[in-house]
């Protein structure tokens, strides 16, 4: 895996994290689909197994309404450019 493609993965491996403290683990799991929490443990587990793909990243922004691409933004470089 490239370079970019590995902080791309990470990028929305954190973010998916970030949505997983606000909404709690188990709520976002059933809000994306998952009839329970052990798939999205696999993705932002302390040791991940499965990928945030692009078709995951694009389908949580579509469900929880958040802007296209957001999955993809580093939020901590994002919000120091805001400040």
């Amino acid at each position: 895996m490239n370079l970019a493609l590995s902080r791309l993965a990470d990028t929305r491996r954190a973010n998916l994290r970030r949505l997983a403290d606000q909404h709690g683990a188990t709520a976002l799991a059933l809000k994306i689909g998952y009839s329970n929490v052990s798939f999205l443990c696999q993705m932002i587990g302390p040791n991940p197994r499965r990928p945030v793909t692009e078709r995951t990243a694009r389908l949580i922004e579509d469900i929880l309404g958040l802007e296209p691409g957001w999955m993809d933004l580093d939020l901590d470089v994002h919000q120091a450019k805001e400040a």
